[in-house]
């Protein structure tokens, strides 16, 4: 089965994003209702600037999280076709904005590749464990794997033994 793509995050989740971290007393209809993008993207921009203030790094710094990560949630199927996951993937609740560089406290790049946060295994190794587990139940089921392994080991091959001394002569 192949992987879902991600979905694209359009400009009013991130919106609701950006409310949502900064506990912002307005109301989300009120900036859904604003007709012009233009205006949307102005609170936006200034949002950024407000998180980036507080992680202590510039705009261009943030990264918008999947928490947990699309390859760590359940995966919702119809008829065997993976649809949808659980919670949804651009669900307002579970992205976070985060500085990407290692230097920051709970950066993106630490929290998907060192670890995750509070203490537990990085992304890459829940997905990983996910995988695993996918394939394992596909197995006990009776179906094929989700994913086949992308490298088979290879049988070694017999090494030719080394030429005998005086070892051929280069042509000049």
């Amino acid at each position: 089965m192949t992987r879902l793509l991600r979905p694209h995050i359009g400009l009013d989740i991130k919106l609701l994003v950006c409310m949502r971290m900064l506990g912002s007393q307005d109301p989300p209809d009120l900036l859904l209702r604003i007709k012009k993008k233009r205006a949307r993207g102005q609170f936006h921009k200034l949002y950024l600037g407000l998180i980036a203030m507080a992680h202590g790094c510039d705009v261009s710094d943030l990264r918008l999280d999947h928490d947990p990560a699309l390859g760590a949630r359940r995966k919702i199927y119809r008829d065997g076709v993976h649809v949808d996951y659980d919670p949804p993937a651009n669900d307002p609740e579970h992205l976070i904005y985060r500085p990407h560089s290692p230097e920051f406290d709970g950066s993106h790049l630490v929290k998907t590749n060192v670890r995750g946060e509070h203490g537990q295994h990085p992304d890459r190794v829940l997905i990983k464990k996910n995988r695993r587990l996918e394939q394992k139940e596909a197995e006990r089921e009776g179906r094929a794997p989700a994913r086949k392994p992308k490298f088979k080991h290879k049988i070694p091959q017999r090494n030719k033994p080394w030429p005998k001394r005086p070892f051929p002569k280069r042509p000049r």
